[in-house]
């Protein structure tokens, strides 16, 4: 790939994805409550702790989306200087452990969301 199509291309992903999570961060605020599925819905959306969780999926969506892009930071950093070396090659050590530390993050984050919601009534 060229040097103009990496730089729109990595541009497009992360502005895209920060666009994304954000808007979806700001959407789960004044979504109607049928639209979020959780589980034990009634309990975490009563009138009482409804916007406290709205507040938490709303903060895991901007966090989801900041690490996602930190990770795509590393790529595109694994890329450079990839394509800077002589000859050019991926250091794929690096480039595995960056990625099992990416899916550990997210994974873990989603088992959070889920224990934290999964513990209502």
């Amino acid at each position: 790939m060229g040097k103009d199509a990496n730089f729109f291309l990595s541009a497009g992903l992360v502005i895209g994805l920060t666009a994304s999570f954000s808007l979806i961060g700001v959407m789960i605020r004044r979504l109607p409550q049928r639209w979020i599925n959780l589980p034990n819905r009634a309990y975490w959306l009563a009138p009482e702790r409804e916007v406290e969780t709205r507040s938490h999926l709303a903060g895991w969506c901007w966090a989801f989306g900041t690490v996602l892009n930190l990770f795509l930071a590393f790529i595109f950093h694994m890329v450079f200087l990839a394509n800077t070396s002589d000859p050019v090659a991926m250091n794929n050590p690096v480039m595995r452990s960056g990625l099992a530390v990416y899916l550990t993050v997210a994974l873990g984050s989603v088992v959070a969301l889920l224990l934290h919601f999964g513990r209502g009534r």
